[in-house]
């Protein structure tokens, strides 16, 4: 049965059989469960995940359904090749101990209300913390509630980094290479087979950034290209797919084309 990128979360993220709620770390082999997963389509796909990189590297527009969707796709198709996967939000790692909280949860009403107490989760804000983004997480959950290999890390700097990154004489520049670092990190901490890196496109591009005078190299550019891939999800008129290329072009190895945007909405105050 074939899907679209839309349906993915009304489906209960493709799982058709589940047995028992045991949870797992990212350095399980493979699921205990009989579950199968049922993953939308996405032309290319199989390319991107056989590629030799093991940090695949989204970029998007914040605030839109897309690129989410995507991940969502990614995370699916890369469990189901037996890869144990971590999924890389750009949040705050203050924020690290609630989403690992939520995504080893049930989904109960305490365990969302206490996830949703981050009020940006509950307005557009920037648009990194919508109703799209949280549906990854919802997958990520319900993945590990059934033995899958999937774990979740947040890499923007915490408060407490913050300040000392302002202190630098150019911030941007070091904010760059702490987003890069702090992947890195997780990744040689965790050692998954595959990192599916969600974060916005000017991160996410191999090339110089330019800020109050300033030119500074970008978060992707600090990072081994042997062992990334960086992909922008763009509008185009060309059909929804993946296209590697065969050298990077625009600070980029690939694109995901869809045809449209639609806005994501955020998360429904649940204390209304």
């Amino acid at each position: 049965m074939k899907m679209s990128l839309n349906n993915l979360s009304r489906i209960n993220v493709g799982i058709l059989l589940a047995i028992g709620t045991s949870i797992v770390s990212c350095s399980a082999a493979e699921p205990t469960s009989n579950a199968k997963l049922n993953c939308p389509v996405v032309e290319n796909v199989d390319k991107l995940l056989a590629s030799s990189e093991s940090i695949i590297i989204v970029g998007e527009v914040h605030g839109y359904v897309e690129p989410p969707k995507l991940i969502e796709a990614l995370i699916c198709h890369s469990l189901k090749a037996n890869y144990r996967t971590v999924f890389g939000i750009e949040i705050s790692q203050d924020r690290a101990k609630d989403i690992n909280d939520y995504v080893n949860s049930s989904g109960d009403t305490y365990a969302k209300n206490k996830i949703l107490s981050d009020s940006r989760w509950l307005s557009i804000g920037d648009g990194r913390q919508t109703q799209a983004t949280f549906d990854i997480l919802n997958s990520v959950r319900n993945y590990r509630s059934h033995d899958y290999p999937i774990s979740t890390m947040s890499f923007v700097p915490s408060n407490a980094d913050l300040n000392s990154l302002l202190a630098q004489p150019n911030f941007s520049a070091a904010y760059e290479k702490s987003l890069a670092k702090n992947i890195t990190d997780s990744f040689e901490m965790q050692q998954p087979d595959k990192m599916i890196v969600l974060v916005g496109n000017l991160h996410a591009k191999n090339g110089e950034g330019k800020f109050a005078g300033q030119t500074y190299p970008l978060m992707a550019t600090h990072m081994k290209a042997t062992q990334t891939i960086t992909l922008n999800v763009m509008k185009t008129d060309k059909p929804m797919a993946i296209t590697l290329f065969g050298e990077p072009q625009d600070g980029f190895d690939g694109v995901y084309h869809v045809p449209d945007w639609n806005k994501a909405p955020p998360v429904e105050d649940p204390f209304r």
